[in-house]
C-alpha cells in the first residue's frame, strides 16, 4: 500500500546513517523513529539509484523527493487494467446493505485469474471512492471544473522528428496535446501538420482514447479551429464546426492572449516536454506510428504517476470523475467534407479545386503501392537519362564548347561537328520579294527577318543559339 510521503529531513538522516555504515537498518529505524520496512525501502532505493549517497544528499528537497518517492504507482500492471473497469460496480455494490470490501474482494478473487491481494484491492477501491465524493466548498477562489464537461486542446510549440525509412529524410511533426481539466488527465499524439485534417484526426484519437466525448471543447485560436473573429466573436472553421456537430459537442475557443482560459493544457504541454520529450531525446524513430507508440507509453506512465497534491493518480481520478460523465461515441466516425465556391467558365466547365478533387477513398496500403510505382518509374527514367548523358558526354562537350565560341550553330554544322550522316537533300524554301529575287539566306539571322508579305522565312536547317552574359 502506498504510504504518505516521508519528511525529507528524516530521509536525509536515514541516508547519512546508511552512508556512515556503523548502524544496521533496524538501528537506523529506531534512531529516526520510522518503521523498519520504510527504512529498508528507501535504503534499497538509494542503492539502485545511479547517484551516490553523497550526490543524493546534495540534491534539493523536491528533487530528492521525486527520485525517492515519485515513481509510478504500484498498480501500473496488467492486474489494474482488469480491475479498473470493475471499480464503478464495486463502489455501487458497497453502498448496498451488509456488503463489505471483504466480500467484494472474495468475489473479485474468484473471477480474476491474477487478482490483487485484499490490501491492494481496498487501496484502489478507497481511492476510487474518494475521487467520486463531492468536496466541501473551499475559501480559495479557483476554477471548479465538472467531470466530463470540458477538454482543452492545443499544439505544443516544439516539434519532434522521425527519419523517413524510404528516403532517409528527417521529417518534423506537430504535437497535439489535450487535457481534461477536472482531473488533469492528459493525452498527446503526433500528426504531420496543423492543417485542419490532421487537427481533426488528433481530436478523434483523443476521443477514442478516453472512450467518450466531452461536452465542451476549448481549442486555442489556431486556424484549424478558428478562421477569424468578427466583433470579438470567433468564427469556427467549417470543418471543425461539422466535426463538433457530428460528435454532439460544442466548441468555445479560448480568448486571444488569455492563456488562463486554457491553463490546464498549457501546464500539460510543460509536462509533455518533461516526461515525454526529455526521456525520448536520444531515441530515433523511423515512422510516425512508431513515435506515437512511444508517446502513448510515456503519457500512460505520466497519468499513472502519483500526484503531489492529491493522494490519487490522474488515471484514478479520470476513471472516477471524468469517464462516467462523458458522452458516448457515435456509431460512425466523422468523414471530412470539403467546401468550395465554384464558378462556371465560358466553356461551361467548372474547376472543382484541390479540396474537392482530393481522393481519400483508397486505403493507405493502396496509396503506398501507388507511391512505390511512381518512384519506380521516376527512378527508371532517371537511370535512362543518366546513361544517355554518360554515353554521349564527349559529343555534348563538343557541342557546348562550339556554342560558347560561335553562339549560333546550324543543323548542318551540328551534324558535321558530331560526325553524323548528312540529312537528305530537300528543295529549299526561301523567302523573297515580289520579283522572285531570293532574300538573304543566312539561316542564323533569318529568324529575325520578314519578307514583304509579312511571313517569316523558312529553312530546313536547325539553328541552335546561345546568348552569353
Amino acid at each position: 500500500m502506498a504510504n504518505n510521503a516521508i519528511d525529507m529531513s528524516k530521509l536525509k538522516k536515514v541516508l547519512r546513517l546508511f552512508r556512515n555504515g556503523s548502524m544496521s537498518n533496524r538501528k537506523i529505524a529506531e534512531a529516526v523513529e520510522l518503521d523498519k520496512n520504510t527504512v529498508n525501502k528507501y535504503i534499497n532505493q538509494a542503492k539502485k539509484d545511479s547517484l551516490s549517497v553523497d550526490e543524493l544528499l546534495a540534491l534539493d528537497d523536491p528533487v530528492l523527493a521525486h527520485r525517492m518517492t515519485g515513481g509510478n504507482a504500484a498498480y501500473s500492471d496488467s492486474r489494474f487494467e482488469e480491475l479498473k473497469d470493475r471499480l464503478p460496480y464495486y463502489a455501487s455494490e458497497l453502498r448496498r446493505p451488509h456488503v463489505t470490501m471483504q466480500l467484494l474482494w472474495e468475489e473479485y478473487s474468484r473471477e480474476s485469474e491474477h487478482p490483487y491481494g485484499i490490501t491492494q484491492f481496498k487501496e484502489h477501491l478507497n481511492r476510487y471512492i474518494a475521487g467520486t465524493e463531492e468536496k466541501t466548498a473551499s475559501t480559495i477562489l479557483k476554477d471548479l471544473y465538472v467531470g466530463g464537461e470540458k477538454a482543452f486542446l492545443d499544439f505544443a510549440g516544439g516539434k519532434m522528428q522521425y527519419v523517413d525509412i524510404d528516403t532517409g529524410e528527417v521529417r518534423e511533426v506537430e504535437i497535439f496535446v489535450a487535457t481534461l481539466p477536472a482531473t488533469d488527465y492528459g493525452f498527446a499524439t503526433a500528426v504531420p501538420s496543423q492543417r485542419v485534417e490532421d487537427f481533426l484526426t488528433a481530436v478523434e484519437r483523443f476521443f477514442e482514447h478516453i472512450g467518450g466525448v466531452p461536452k465542451i471543447l476549448v481549442p486555442d485560436n489556431l486556424k484549424s479551429a478558428v478562421i477569424k473573429r468578427e466583433n470579438g466573436m470567433p468564427v469556427l472553421n467549417k470543418l471543425f464546426d461539422d466535426f463538433c456537430n457530428h460528435y454532439g459537442c460544442v466548441a468555445i475557443p479560448a480568448r486571444p492572449v488569455r492563456p488562463k482560459d486554457k491553463s490546464g493544457v498549457e501546464d500539460h504541454v510543460r509536462i509533455f516536454y518533461r516526461r515525454v520529450v526529455a526521456p525520448l531525446r536520444d531515441a530515433t524513430f523511423y515512422s510516425i506510428e512508431e513515435m506515437n507508440a512511444a508517446i502513448s507509453q510515456k503519457m500512460r506512465e505520466s497519468n499513472q504517476r502519483r500526484m503531489h497534491q492529491r493522494p490519487q493518480t490522474r488515471e484514478e481520478l479520470f476513471l472516477a470523475i471524468e469517464k462516467p460523465h462523458l458522452m458516448p461515441l457515435p456509431k460512425e466516425r466523422y468523414e471530412v467534407k470539403f467546401y468550395t465556391k465554384l464558378t462556371v467558365q465560358d466553356n461551361c466547365c467548372i474547376y472543382l479545386g484541390r479540396d474537392i478533387t482530393r481522393n481519400e477513398s483508397c486505403s493507405e496500403q493502396t496509396q503506398r503501392e501507388i507511391d512505390d510505382e511512381v518512384k519506380r518509374i521516376i527512378g527508371e527514367c532517371k537511370a535512362r537519362a543518366t546513361k544517355i548523358i554518360t554515353e554521349q558526354r564527349e559529343r555534348l562537350d563538343k557541342l557546348a564548347n562550339a556554342l560558347l565560341e560561335r553562339e549560333t550553330i546550324s543543323g548542318a554544322d551540328i551534324r558535321k561537328l558530331l560526325a553524323l550522316p548528312p540529312e537528305e537533300e530537300k528543295a529549299p524554301v526561301l523567302s523573297g520579294d515580289a520579283s522572285g529575287n531570293p532574300a538573304d539566306n543566312d539561316t542564323s539571322a533569318s529568324a529575325d527577318k520578314k519578307d514583304d508579305g509579312g511571313d517569316p522565312p523558312k529553312s530546313d536547317n536547325t539553328v541552335i543559339s546561345v546568348k552569353t552574359f
